[in-house]
């Protein structure tokens, strides 16, 4: 067997593999003898027909079985010997389907390894720190949003439905396009003003009265959480039955000791408070540290120029399409398919997985070169967590470990990262309440 390696990018190669007539002749030996013994041929019994009759017989399947097994079992050789470690399944191309008596054969394997990068601007990293006030108009509305989690519905006096209040409908919807998308439900309750429907939709059954009925075209937000409806203007037939409001409880203590029972040292408003602040506090903190990782993944490509394979760029996207449709299966779309429709059709989604790829790949230069390892007590503490006392087959067991230490790695990294960047605190902007 000889073998040559072309390089072709910085991350794609091409190894051309030349297999000798003797490779050949033992190959074709093996599949000779594989298929004489299953092969049915009149006046013989099974696997006693004669070589010769079975090649003449079988000639084509016999060439295509032996390539097969010399190209699976040469390829992982060739590569072993060139030092080569791919990161994706190889393109086969063979230079002659045919097996010519005493001739050698080449094929080629077209494949992408991850480049050799080199990441050594992490230094002059410039990241902003965003700094957090806690106000006293944030830890009443948390407060606030606890009691909500608690407020019982109550029959109202008002005649007609009003901002705030929580009503019970039967309704019909269909949106205008052919076809339609229906949707419908009985008894639904629906609250006024919460913002979690269209606006048209609960401004129109706003003033409505027990028993009424009405129809009213709405358009649901482009961003609305349920896709099939987004950016759709639908018309929306309703019947509305009951008007309730909202009760919510008193604070007092006892609404204390309902809200956060197993919280040792809170008892009082006082202390609830101090408790709400707190939280707020580490929801905050959490978010510049997230920002702040954001930050240092963006700085580090851009002050770094490499290419991405695109191998792993299509990797990236497989996952994120399992991710929103786990039913769907990919597996039989090439990657050449998935990157030209996302180039396309969603240039923006390809680059955020360009991104995030290159992301990784930075940090794991930087790792690599920095020797960071991952803790064995940090390891353990997270499976154990991760088990919960279940017992895992020994591959699981092995997945879960690579996934746990690189998870470490990862945090170690952008901790030194941090640590030898130049950070300024910069006043950060509140996020909505449904951040929290």
């Amino acid at each position: 067997m000889n073998v040559k390696v072309k390089e072709l990018s910085s991350f794609k190669r091409e190894l051309k593999v030349e297999l000798t007539w003797d490779e050949l002749e033992a190959g074709l030996e093996r599949a000779t003898n594989k298929i004489s013994k299953e092969a049915e041929i009149p006046g013989f019994r099974k696997g006693k027909a004669p070589r010769e009759l079975i090649f003449a017989r079988f000639k084509e399947q016999i060439e295509k079985e032996a390539l097969s097994d010399l190209i699976n079992e040469s390829y992982p050789q060739a590569l072993e010997q060139e030092g080569i470690e791919p990161i994706c399944c190889p393109e086969i191309a063979m230079e002659n389907n045919r097996i010519a008596l005493g001739r050698s054969l080449t094929y080629r394997a077209l494949f992408e390894v991850l480049p050799e990068i080199k990441i050594d601007k992490y230094e002059k990293l410039n990241l902003k720190k965003k700094v957090f006030e806690v106000s006293q108009e944030e830890i009443d509305g948390a407060i606030n949003r606890l009691r909500e989690e608690k407020a019982t519905l109550h029959p109202s006096e008002s005649e007609t439905a009003r901002k705030g209040d929580v009503v019970l409908i039967d309704y019909k919807l269909s949106t205008i396009e052919d076809p339609p998308i229906e949707d419908s439900g009985r008894s639904a309750l629906l609250e006024l003003g919460s913002g979690k429907h269209p606006a048209d939709m609960e401004e129109g059954i706003a003033g409505m009265k027990a028993g009424s009925t009405q129809e009213m075209r709405v358009r649901f937000p482009n961003d609305f959480g349920e896709k099939k409806f987004a950016g759709k203007v639908a018309l929306f037939h309703v019947t509305l039955h009951e008007i309730k409001e909202k009760v919510l409880p008193p604070l007092d203590e006892s609404f204390v000791k309902v809200m956060v029972p197993q919280v040792e040292g809170v008892r009082t408003m006082e202390d609830l408070q101090e408790f709400v602040k707190k939280k707020l506090i580490e929801s905050y903190e959490r978010l510049s540290s997230e920002d702040l990782i954001g930050q240092i993944g963006e700085q580090i490509v851009e002050q770094n120029l490499f290419d991405a394979p695109t191998s792993l760029i299509a990797r990236q996207l497989r996952r994120w399409l399992k991710q929103s449709t786990p039913d769907a299966d990919d597996s039989s779309i090439p990657d050449e398919v998935i990157l030209t429709y996302f180039k396309e059709k969603a240039p923006e989604v390809y680059e955020r997985a360009e991104r995030e790829v290159k992301i990784e790949m930075a940090l794991g230069s930087v790792s690599e070169g920095e020797k960071i390892t991952a803790d064995e007590e940090a390891v353990a503490e997270r499976l154990t967590a991760l088990s919960n006392g279940q017992s895992f087959s020994e591959k699981t067991r092995s997945s879960l470990r690579e996934a746990v230490e690189h998870q470490v790695v990862r945090e170690k990294t952008y901790q030194f990262l941090k640590e030898h960047a130049k950070i300024t605190d910069v006043p950060g902007k509140q996020p909505s309440r449904t951040d929290h």
